[in-house]
């Protein structure tokens, strides 16, 4: 009798255990979740571009780097990529002019870009447009510290991924295409040299796991960047 009762209590107390065990891990697991959505939203800041112009263009009334007098603009080293990647179309419209055109855009592109003012003078009748061509992204929560009940530390790695017009622009473009590009992109929101950890011609070494420290703060069920 005292064996059978030794043996319900233990099994009872490694059920206990086990529950708790269990609770903690699948807690664990979702407050990894809501930090990896939380830290890529502000990582996704740091997103990298293509920047192009569309529409009606002319070395006279275009203001681009590399398109000069007499030049083709599809010399013109974005313009060149982003075609050659089938990102867009370059036709001539006209003598000195060309037509460039987006390749299948989605219906919510086609409509933002109506109420885009463009630059319309000389003949020229054109808007800026940015390919997103790759971002930064958490590859992995490593560890979180609680300090308060509304503020939490997350230590953690994080990687460039690419956009699918990244994916398209590394699987069409030769390898001395991929260094000139990469010259020339900037950060999305910032228009500025991206991050030296991003190349375009070595996605291995920007595939590479970066260690990244954070702040988070509680917001309603998740957690958001604490700025």
């Amino acid at each position: 009798m005292l064996r059978r009762n030794w043996f319900r209590s233990n099994v009872r107390l490694l059920c206990v255990i086990t529950s708790t065990l269990l609770l903690a891990g699948c807690s664990s697991g979702q407050s990894k979740q809501a930090a990896v959505e939380a830290l890529n939203k502000g990582l996704h800041r740091e997103k990298v571009g293509l920047f192009i112009r569309i529409g009606r263009l002319s070395q006279s009334c275009s203001d681009i780097n590399g398109f000069e007098k007499d030049t083709d603009l599809t010399a013109v080293t974005n313009f060149r990529a982003a075609q050659k990647a089938g990102l867009i179309t370059i036709a001539q419209d006209g003598p000195g002019f060309w037509k460039v055109e987006l390749v299948n855009p989605k219906p919510e592109v086609v409509e933002n870009l109506k109420n885009i003012k463009h630059t319309v003078r000389d003949g020229c009748d054109s808007v800026g447009f940015v390919f997103p061509v790759a971002s930064k992204a958490v590859a992995e929560v490593v560890n979180i510290h609680e300090i308060t009940s509304l503020k939490t530390e997350a230590e953690y790695t994080w990687k460039w991924m690419l956009d699918s017009p990244g994916v398209k622009l590394v699987d069409n473009l030769t390898q001395s295409d991929l260094i000139a590009v990469n010259a020339n992109l900037q950060e999305v929101e910032l228009h500025r040299r991206p991050n030296p950890t991003f190349n375009l011609a070595d996605m291995v070494q920007s595939a590479t796991p970066h260690p990244g420290k954070a702040m988070l703060k509680k917001s309603g069920d998740g957690w958001i960047l604490d700025d």
